[in-house]
C-alpha cells in the first residue's frame, strides 16, 4: 500500500512539473549577482534586490505560467547575468499570445500611417 502510495505521489509530482519558485530562482540570481559584483552589493540592496526579484517573478508566474516557466529554466541554466539577461527576451521566452497580437496591431498601424506629410493617399499595394 505504501508503495502504491509513493508511486502515485511521485507520478503527481512529476505531472505537475518542476518549475522552480520564485524564491528559488532570485535566490540563483543573487548568487549570480554576488559574484559578479563582489564587495559592491551590500547585504541591505542584496535584500532589497531579492524581495524584488522575488515579487517580480511572483507576479509574472501568475499572468503567464508558460513563459514563467520558460524564464525559470533559462534563469537557473545561466551562469552569469548576460545569459540571465536572455532569459526575459521575447526570443528565448515568448510573451502570451495577445502580446504578440497587440505588437503586430501596433505594426500595422505604424506601416498604414502617412507621416510623411503629402495629402495623396498611399495606394492599397502599400499597405
Amino acid at each position: 500500500m505504501t508503495t502504491k502510495l509513493v508511486i502515485g505521489l511521485a507520478m503527481l509530482v512529476g505531472a505537475l512539473g518542476c518549475t522552480p519558485s520564485p524564491e528559488k530562482i532570485c535566490n540563483h540570481v543573487m548568487e549570480i549577482a554576488a559574484k559578479e559584483a563582489g564587495d559592491k552589493l551590500n547585504d541591505e540592496k542584496k535584500s532589497k534586490m531579492l524581495d524584488k526579484c522575488v515579487k517580480e517573478a511572483g507576479e509574472e508566474k501568475e499572468k503567464d505560467p508558460e513563459r514563467y516557466k520558460c524564464i525559470a529554466k533559462c534563469a537557473m541554466a545561466a551562469a552569469d547575468f548576460k545569459a540571465f539577461r536572455k532569459c526575459d527576451d521575447s526570443d528565448t521566452c515568448p510573451k502570451k499570445d495577445g502580446d504578440k497580437d497587440k505588437k503586430k496591431a501596433d505594426d500595422d498601424d505604424k506601416k498604414k500611417s502617412d507621416d510623411d506629410g503629402d495629402k495623396k493617399k498611399k495606394k492599397k499595394d502599400d499597405e
